[in-house]
Parts: C-alpha cells; sequence; structure tokens
C-alpha cells in the first residue's frame, strides 16, 4: 500500500468513526496530493512526502493549539 492509498484509507476510516478532526486534516491532505499530481503528473511516495513535508512546516511555523494537534 503506497502512502496515497493509506490516507485514503485513513480518511475512509475517520469518516465511518465519526472522527470530524482527523477526517478534515485528512481531507485537506488528500486535495493538497490531487493538486500537485495534477500540476506535476506524478504520482508517487516521493511526491506524497514532498505534501506531508510542506504541510508539516506550515503547521509548525503557524504554532497554534490547533496546528500542534493536527501535527500529531
Amino acid at each position: 500500500m503506497n502512502l496515497k492509498e493509506r490516507i485514503n484509507a485513513d480518511f475512509m476510516a475517520a469518516f465511518k468513526a465519526k472522527e470530524m478532526e482527523k477526517k478534515n486534516f485528512l481531507g485537506v491532505v488528500k486535495g493538497e496530493i490531487q493538486n500537485e499530481i495534477g500540476r506535476s503528473g506524478k504520482d508517487d511516495d516521493e511526491t506524497v512526502m514532498g505534501i506531508l513535508k510542506k504541510i508539516e512546516k506550515s503547521l509548525k511555523q503557524t504554532n497554534t493549539v490547533e496546528s500542534l494537534t493536527e501535527l500529531e
């Protein structure tokens, strides 16, 4: 299972478990992945990791309670 598939599976699990915060965050991640794949045409784990690192960096810079929760 590649990273994109894992994120989709985690999204569906959160949706079914009604974990709205987790579902919403994974929805944002899925959207960023789709946008990057549309721009670059690359659909591999390296691209997904790059996106995840960008999101992590952004959340660390924001440094709010919500962003720290999302980092976990």
